[in-house]
């Protein structure tokens, strides 16, 4: 709840708070005499008048406008020496003191006569090369040539289309970039180009391949048979089916992921028992339903 303000009181005086006038401060006297704008205009009107590179600040002239005229003076004096000396004068005539008497022909002594040195051929000067727009270009008659056939490439051989694959999975394993480790599909191809091209067994894995025994397993002296294989398909994460059959009659099935790389190594396993033995096939389907790869092997006691 707001409190209310005390009334002023009628009675008591009032004050009147006159402003007072500020006390200014005088200004700064200069310290110095020198004016930095007096003294350009001053520098200014030297340098036209004398010229900005015969003024010096102590009042003395350098003396170099005289270096220049000096140098001209030299370089006109050498040209003309040199223009009225040339080498069209005329040699001096020899006097009958300073005529050089002709040498007389050399005779040679001995049974040899000097050979005559060759005469000038007079058509030396007249041969000249032949310009290279008169020498007509060489060609070639491709006709006569036979055209090597060229090699069929690796990869339309390792791209293979298994038969009875629809013509769209067909397409897709065309346009599938190549690898020089990919080789060519074991099975059918599925969807988005998928085909197994490498597929084993064993009892250990290892580094991504089943080593160990391959078509017969022991029960005995193994424990889990593993069956390896290489994927290869376009770059999208999918997942394929691995089933089990023993005497054509499905067992086991596993569903394993494949990763998103060109050639993925992935695999599955199934453990031994007693039960188990007979005659087994184990198949790789895609997620269409096309069996990419198949193995057989045996369980024994």
């Amino acid at each position: 709840m707001p409190l209310p303000l005390p009334k002023p009181r009628s009675g008591r005086p009032r004050t009147r708070i006159q402003p007072s006038t500020p006390v200014l401060r005088e200004p700064p006297s200069r310290t110095y005499s020198f004016d930095p704008q007096a003294a350009r205009s001053a520098w200014r009107q030297v340098a036209k008048t004398r010229g900005a590179r015969g003024m010096r600040l102590d009042g003395r002239d350098d003396g170099n406008r005289l270096a220049p005229l000096a140098l001209g003076l030299a370089a006109l004096v050498a040209a003309a020496l040199w223009w009225g000396g040339g080498d069209d004068a005329p040699a001096p005539t020899p006097s009958a003191k300073t005529q050089v008497q002709p040498k007389a022909a050399a005779v040679a002594v001995g049974p040899s006569q000097p050979t005559a040195a060759p005469a000038p051929d007079p058509t030396f000067d007249a041969l000249a090369p032949t310009p290279r727009a008169a020498i007509p270009p060489t060609t070639v008659d491709h006709r006569s040539t036979p055209r090597e056939p060229l090699p069929v490439p690796t990869t339309q051989a390792r791209k293979a289309t298994p038969p009875g694959t629809s013509p769209n999975n067909a397409l897709a394993l065309r346009k599938l970039p190549h690898s020089v480790k990919d080789r060519g599909p074991v099975g059918g191809v599925g969807s988005k180009a998928m085909h197994v091209d490498r597929i084993n067994m064993g009892t250990q894995y290892d580094a991504g391949s089943c080593v160990g025994p391959v078509g017969k397993f022991s029960v005995r002296d193994d424990d889990i048979a593993h069956v390896c294989f290489r994927v290869v398909h376009h770059r999208v994460e999918q997942q394929v089916q691995v089933r089990w059959e023993r005497d054509g009659r499905l067992v086991r099935r596993a569903f394993v992921h494949v990763g998103a790389s060109h050639g993925y190594r992935t695999r599955a396993g199934l453990r031994l028992r007693r039960s188990y033995r007979g005659s087994w096939t184990v198949r790789v389907i895609s997620p269409d339903g096309v069996e990419l790869a198949s193995h057989a092997f045996q369980i024994l006691d």
